[in-house]
């Protein structure tokens, strides 16, 4: 079976060139805007904007692409071959023929054709890194195989998400680069968050970057090389990108700049941009399963000890709690603090798989008090999340967002699952920042709203029942029977600690 892939890369990466984030711009219409947010912030205080809209965040990253002078790093879980990640590239290629240096970070996890990697690492202003990547390189089969024999390296993935330009502006948060992570797939879109931080915080930003870059998880993409590359193919892949783009134009067009430029943009950021004390919190890149040196992303959360007074909002994609969380609730609860959680429903998970272990907890989280939310796939309130001209078939919830006493704020890549806490590995920004606290959970709130969302309760029988706007159902919201055959299949498998 392992000899179906016939294609391997080595054992270990050759060798690479180690190399750093750029110091922070000092020319440019970004550069000039983090010293004017400076001096109206005061030194030393990142301004952050919320990014809830999908169209938004993909419209700040080609923007601050354009803008872009020394240097862009992108780091992403996922880059997906459709019209968002090809308009981003193309962008992105641009800013490398103006001079930009453009590192690209991405885990190998769901890369299916490897063609594309050391031609675009061929440009001389552009690096392409695949992290903790599968030796096999040419079937399923044999990657198959091989994650079994491997499994201990290869389940561990990077799910960091993150776009640094020019070391003064980041955006994090829980968005992939593909079209349902904007609003213009035509089968489903997500609900995602993210910020848009500038100033000083993106120097740490860029330092956990770097640790990635630099691992010797992460394989340069000429490893990925089986034949000569040529000037000529680096042409054919701008000429494939345009094609991609123009079967999209209708839809992309409104990311593209206007014909006045980005500087009323960059004014909005000025005007309603908040500020607040920032933290970034990581893993350390994945170790072996033996070494217990890895720091996780919740130890530095935990060390910053902050623990609700009146209330918290969770919004996480797949919300899977262990035994202490649920104790954890429970003293709250008993504290006065008013807990509310939104998660995916059976008809809204894009990965139904992981709904086979979270609804064994639906009754021990409603019974420690908190309000239980899952996200309609039907939900009614689709300006967030998708263009109106495309009117996906349904909505999925992927952000990753928690709100404490409308105060401080955690948006990142991590969601409340054994596989984010302890296996995969995460990033985020923790802010103190009441003004964007409560920002956020006006948009937590709104999309927990009946017309959005169903709310799950126990009737006086201790049976679960689902209600919202429309009506009260007893079996779980799941929108056609094969879901329902799926997730009673996933059901039977032993991987509830991977999920």
């Amino acid at each position: 079976m392992s000899a179906c892939a016939t294609r391997y890369l080595p054992e270990h990466p050759p060798q690479k060139i180690i190399n750093n984030a750029y110091p922070p711009a000092t020319k440019g219409k970004i550069a000039d805007l983090a010293t004017r947010l400076q001096v109206l912030h005061g030194q030393g205080k990142p301004a952050s904007l919320a990014l809830a809209r999908n169209d938004e965040a993909l419209r700040w990253r080609i923007l601050l692409t354009d803008l872009a002078t020394e240097s862009i790093d992108l780091q992403t879980f996922i880059l997906h071959n459709d019209a968002s990640a090809s308009f981003l590239l193309d962008r992105l290629i641009a800013a490398a023929d103006r001079g930009v240096r453009v590192r690209i970070l991405i885990d190998d996890f769901l890369i299916s054709n490897d063609k594309n990697i050391p031609i675009l690492d061929s440009h001389p202003n552009i690096e392409v890194h695949v992290f903790n990547p599968w030796r096999g390189r040419e079937t399923t089969i044999g990657k198959g195989f091989e994650f079994i024999t491997r499994m201990d390296r290869l389940n561990q993935r990077m799910h960091n998400k993150l776009m640094v330009i020019d070391n003064h502006a980041a955006i994090m948060g829980g968005r992939n680069i593909s079209d349902e992570y904007f609003g213009i797939n035509s089968n489903f879109n997500f609900r995602d968050m993210e910020i848009l931080t500038i100033g000083p915080i993106v120097k740490e930003i860029s330092h956990q970057f770097d640790i990635y870059w630099n691992d010797a998880l992460a394989y340069p993409g000429d490893a990925f090389a089986h034949r000569k590359i040529t000037s000529k193919m680096l042409d054919e892949l701008r000429k494939d990108l345009n094609k991609q783009i123009s079967k999209s134009q209708t839809l992309l067009a409104q990311f593209s700049a206007p014909q006045q430029g980005w500087d009323s943009y960059l004014e909005y950021f000025q005007n309603k941009s908040t500020s607040g004390k920032t933290w970034v919190v990581y893993d350390d890149p994945p170790v072996s399963v033996a070494d217990k040196t890895q720091v996780r992303h919740t130890h530095r959360m935990n060390g910053l000890e902050i623990v609700p007074q009146k209330e918290l909002l969770i919004i996480s994609a797949y919300f899977i709690p262990d035994n202490q969380t649920l104790e954890d609730f429970k003293g709250l609860i008993k504290k006065g603090v008013s807990i509310k959680i939104l998660t995916n429903s059976l008809g809204s998970n894009d990965q139904i798989i992981t709904n086979s272990a979270y609804k064994f907890k639906r009754i021990p989280i409603l019974k420690t008090g908190a309000e239980l939310y899952e996200l309609r796939s039907d939900a009614k309130d689709r300006i967030m999340s998708e263009d109106p001209r495309v009117k996906a078939k349904w909505l999925g919830l992927h952000s990753k967002l928690i709100i404490i006493d409308r105060k401080i704020s955690y948006v990142g890549s991590l969601n409340w699952d054994p596989r984010s806490i302890a296996i995969n590995t995460e990033i985020g920004l923790i802010i103190e920042d009441p003004v964007l606290g409560e920002q956020l959970a006006q948009i937590a709130l709104r999309d927990m709203h009946p017309e959005n969302a169903w709310r799950v309760l126990i009737d006086s029988k201790g049976k679960l029942y689902w209600k919202n706007s429309d009506r009260k159902v007893y079996l779980q919201p799941a929108r056609n029977l094969w879901r329902r055959i799926k997730d009673a299949f996933y059901t039977l498998l032993p991987i509830k600690d991977q999920l």
